[in-house]
């Protein structure tokens, strides 16, 4: 009867030293690792409840097809037309990891974003929302409170030269 009492205190200690070491590394990793994936402001972006975008006009010539480039391609436009919704993907079809600093987004051949400083890595993507709301490193929001895209729409995504990168036919 003495021996269980000691192994079952024994076994007791062991697993509140166990899980001690366990909740102590789980916030050490939680600690470590939350600090890359904390959404942070990208600075110089629209900041005003209803910006009104500078649209700038770009005098290029599109090429046929709509991927362009095997850099980044625009993958897909989803909710054209709903502001609350409407959101375009870019993905990083390359190899290697591109700063979008620079890049624009042109609709018609007219400029209608340009990225801030962002790096896209390789087989990623970035959505680009139409509304206001707060950047996340997979999120951008342009801050409009009314609809950008419509079907028919030609979308041009350019490098920071502005050579056109990838075309894009909302349907």
């Amino acid at each position: 009867m003495k021996n269980t009492k000691k192994i079952f205190l024994y076994i007791l200690l062991n697993v509140a030293v166990t899980l001690s070491v366990f909740f102590v590394a789980y916030k050490w990793i939680e600690n470590k690792y939350l600090t890359d994936i904390i959404p942070t402001p990208i600075p110089n972006m629209i900041t005003s409840a209803n910006p009104t975008p500078t649209l700038i006009p770009i005098q290029i010539d599109l090429p046929s097809g709509d991927q362009v480039a095997d850099i980044l391609d625009i993958v897909m436009v989803v909710g054209a037309g709903d502001a609350t919704t409407e959101h375009i993907q870019i993905k990083n079809i390359g190899d290697e990891t591109i700063s979008l600093l620079g890049w624009s987004l042109l609709l018609d051949k007219t400029q209608v974003y340009q990225f801030p400083s962002i790096k896209l890595y390789p087989n990623s993507a970035i959505r680009l929302f139409t509304k206001p709301g707060t950047n996340t490193v997979h999120q951008i929001f342009i801050g409009n409170t009314a609809s950008q895209w419509k079907s028919g729409d030609t979308l041009i995504l350019a490098d920071p030269a502005g050579n056109p990168q990838s075309t894009y036919n909302i349907p």
